[in-house]
């Protein structure tokens, strides 16, 4: 017992030793000391090193890889679906343009050319607080005509073009006294007449004087006779007016009342250009 006693001592003192051996080496001796040992490691551990180096970046790699994967998948799932429904879209678009044809030929109406915009600047307007005309930086030069629309965003109707020189134009407005447009709207089927109403607003003619439309029913060009592309937003019904030399309905439009308050604040507008080149534009 004893023996064993002692000799656990001596091993004790021994590491003990060593510790302290190495300590004191790594403190006082020179650092040259043990550059050739650095040196013999180094030398042994870099392709180890490098190995679990180029592991290490192979790992980071593929997991990389595997989250773009799943990414791509997901955005394919997404576009796919995406797809889907713009084909369904389509398929509607579809049926209801086949069923426009088919009410177009049914009431005996041409269908309407297909028409391109053109961005005109707004560069004069017409004299007095009631001016009824503009001209824009666009003409004959640029495919303008005569009886050509002019829309502001949202295909709100503005006017038309009245004359036209090769570099600019004049829109007379729709609140213009010699203005009509053959209008509908959805709460009636027969057609009615807007006309300016000298500068200051806008007047609707029923066709049928037993038609009767609410107050805010939206009126839209109708497309008939004046060559006009239908459903244009025109305005929505106004109070019933009382008497007076012109009775009608008025119009209340989004953009202002007529002459310069329907183009206030507008810098540009848009010119509806027919499609077909030999096709001919009236004047209403």
């Amino acid at each position: 017992m004893q023996t064993e006693t002692l000799w656990a001592k001596k091993r004790t003192k021994f590491w003990l030793g060593v510790l302290v051996f190495i300590v004191g080496v790594h403190f006082l001796a020179p650092a040259s000391l043990f550059r050739p040992v650095q040196t013999g490691l180094v030398t042994v551990l870099m392709p180890f090193q490098n190995f679990f180096s180029w592991v290490g970046f192979e790992i980071v790699d593929a997991q990389e890889f595997i989250s773009s994967l799943r990414t791509l998948k997901t955005e394919n799932e997404r576009l796919h679906q995406q797809i889907l429904t713009l084909k369904g879209n389509e398929a509607q678009l579809t049926v209801l343009r086949r069923e426009n044809e088919e009410l177009r030929q049914a009431q005996g109406l041409q269908p309407h050319p297909g028409t391109t915009l053109l961005t005109g600047e707004v560069v004069a307007r017409g004299e007095g607080g009631l001016a009824t005309t503009i001209r824009i930086n666009r003409g004959t030069d640029q495919g303008v005509r005569v009886g050509m629309p002019v829309v502001t965003a949202g295909n709100i109707l503005i006017g038309r073009i009245q004359q036209v020189a090769p570099f600019s134009a004049e829109v007379r407005l729709l609140s213009h006294h010699e203005s009509l447009v053959a209008a509908m709207a959805d709460e009636i089927p027969g057609q009615m007449i807007v006309r300016g109403d000298h500068g200051v607003g806008l007047l609707l003619d029923l066709a049928r004087p037993t038609d009767t439309l609410t107050p805010g029913t939206v009126i839209m060009t109708s497309g008939l006779n004046d060559s006009l592309p239908a459903g244009l937003f025109i305005g929505t019904v106004g109070p019933q007016l009382g008497g007076g030399a012109l009775p009608g309905l008025g119009i209340s439009r989004n953009v202002g009342h007529g002459g310069e308050r329907e183009v206030r604040g507008m810098a540009q507008l848009l010119v509806l250009l027919h499609a077909v080149e030999d096709d001919v534009w009236s004047v209403a």
